[in-house]
């Protein structure tokens, strides 16, 4: 599952572009900068020059000055960041960091003087999305961000729990929000408490799924047994991070037992990345399987299973 293992899939490759732009007054790469001269002052701190209006300006300018200049000298991680142009946010590596490491700031340790609301109540946020252990750690180091993304439904359902990426993309503090929170769990200790075991796939499992994909209910967006309901572009029908299935953009070529995830990529259609980096094939039943058997208990989805080695 692209969405699964939150620590190593938060910022990656999710073509986090960037959402609307105009709540801190920003500008386009090449009018004219100003920097704070004092109490009341726009723009940065002074010796951090940006377009940025306070108070955002200024807090950006104290507190990340380099990735604000970075961003802001970049023309694609400038026109990501404010929605200007959705591919520019992964045209290069280099970019996409920087498109990262901007957000991270605007929407962490710049939130209050960025972005209205948040700093609500974190209690219970993640009970329905991960185990009890893992929902306890993530609340326990990272209350702050989950009551902030929870307070903005840009955030918490487009980006966060549904992966909706044109809505993420299209709300600027959301999409920063949604950045400050996966740093913040990818900084976490909790991946012992959050990591599932990992699993051994079924390599031989047939392409062409003898149950068509019977088991899966009609009425969602797509089948992840037969990638009915996705475009034939490659796109991937694959579970997000609230449990059920939606179509994820290409590329996502890796075959079954290939490994998968945030550097090796994504896995090809009928697939997901399984629980230790390797892509498994979604199934109904056993016959789906090859020699392998239906493992229903994995994904946690009462009707559909990963295809397995048989023990």
């Amino acid at each position: 599952m692209k969405y699964v293992g939150l620590f190593c899939s938060f910022a990656l490759g999710l073509g986090i572009a960037a959402a609307a732009c105009g709540d801190d007054g920003s500008e386009s790469p090449g009018t004219t900068t100003t920097t704070t001269t004092g109490e009341g002052g726009s723009g940065a701190a002074p010796g951090c020059p940006t377009v940025l209006e306070a108070p955002c300006g200024t807090c950006m300018g104290d507190a990340c000055c380099e990735d604000l200049t970075a961003c802001e000298d970049d023309p694609d991680c400038w026109a990501c960041v404010h929605a200007q142009d959705s591919d520019a946010c992964e045209r290069t590596p280099e970019t996409h960091d920087r498109v990262d490491r901007y957000l991270v700031c605007r929407g962490g340790a710049c939130q209050q003087a960025c972005i209205a609301g948040g700093n609500g109540d974190c209690e219970g946020r993640l009970d329905n999305l991960y185990p009890a252990a893992c929902a306890e750690c993530l609340q326990a180091s990272c209350c702050d961000e989950i009551a902030n993304c929870a307070a903005n439904d840009a955030c918490w359902i487009d980006c966060y729990t549904m992966h909706d990426t044109d809505a993420c993309h299209g709300n600027q503090d959301g999409h920063a929000l949604y950045h400050a929170l996966g740093a913040c769990f990818n900084a976490t200790d909790c991946a012992s408490a959050c990591s599932a075991p990992p699993i051994a796939p079924a390599c031989d499992a047939p392409v062409d799924s003898p149950s068509a994909g019977v088991c899966v209910p009609t009425g969602g967006a797509c089948n992840p047994v037969t990638n009915e309901g996705c475009p034939d572009d490659g796109s991937a029908c694959d579970i997000n991070q609230g449990g059920t299935f939606q179509c994820f953009p290409p590329p996502s070529p890796n075959a079954t037992c290939e490994a998968c995830g945030s550097a090796a990529g994504w896995c090809a259609p009928g697939n997901t990345c399984a629980p230790g980096g390797k892509c498994a094939r979604y199934c109904c039943d056993d016959a789906d399987c090859g020699t392998g058997t239906c493992d229903k208990d994995v994904l946690g989805v009462a009707t559909v299973g990963l295809c397995v080695e048989a023990n």
